[in-house]
């Protein structure tokens, strides 16, 4: 078998740092490779206070500071697809499915996962990347579609990061990643634009605080094109290791 891959697929730069984070050094942390999707470069987010660049140097800016967030994490690559900060609802979806079609191809993974279909914030980015995500799973298999993408593969599980209380979808996955709060704090920091809404929802890098929201990770299974394990997963790659 190939190497085990893992791809995380979200909106813009630091969502990597938000939702699922301490699953992702996890399993970095056991030799799997992780691949990120971006699908823009946040060019229309705030450039920090006081501003850290100009609102036109912001989307180099902001990709930037995504690759350094991703050395601090272990994650082996970065891609964009190249849509413009809150203009990916208004994407042409065959072409956006294509783009990340692509990208599953050449990695192969065999993992993906993303946002719940509200984004977690209801912010539309993170919704369309949802559905995007949702619908590119299955056509990356389907030897029919997109074949100018390269040769179809199939990962096995799509899950949703999802938070208790937040989401109305089922936990199938539990995932405990302990030791992992000083890295992601790491990681957060490397986003220094936009530090005033990262204080703001880690209330200023509590440690308790952190560690309840990222050492204990709650996952929706979404799709599974391989059968779905029994009970609760204790591993996001169950069945397929």
């Amino acid at each position: 078998m190939s190497r085990l891959t893992i791809m995380p697929i979200f909106a813009h730069p630091d969502d990597e740092s938000f939702a699922g984070t301490g699953s992702l050094i996890k399993y970095i942390r056991e030799g799997v490779r992780a691949v990120l999707v971006c699908g823009t470069r946040g060019e229309r987010g705030k450039p920090g206070e006081p501003p850290v660049c100009t609102p036109a140097e912001l989307p180099a800016v902001r990709e930037q500071e995504m690759r350094a967030a991703a050395a601090v994490l272990g994650i082996d690559e970065v891609r964009f697809l190249g849509y413009r900060d809150k203009e990916l609802p208004d994407a042409n979806v065959a072409e956006a499915v294509g783009r990340i079609v692509r990208i599953i191809r050449e990695v192969r993974p065999h993992v993906l996962y993303t946002f719940p279909p509200d984004g977690h914030s209801g912010h539309p980015d993170h919704v369309a990347i949802n559905k995007l995500a949702g619908i590119a799973f299955r056509a990356a298999g389907d030897a029919a579609a997109y074949p100018e993408a390269g040769p179809a593969w199939q990962p096995a599980y799509l899950f949703w990061h999802i938070r208790e209380g937040m989401t109305p979808e089922p936990a199938n996955a539990e995932i405990s990643a302990p030791g992992v709060v000083e890295t992601v704090a790491a990681a957060l920091q490397s986003h220094r634009t936009q530090h005033l809404s990262i204080e703001r929802v880690f209330r200023h890098y509590d440690v308790a605080f952190m560690k309840e929201w990222f050492e204990h990770d709650r996952w929706h299974l979404a799709d599974a094109a391989v059968p779905r394990p029994a009970g609760m997963m204790h591993d996001l790659f169950a069945g397929v290791r």
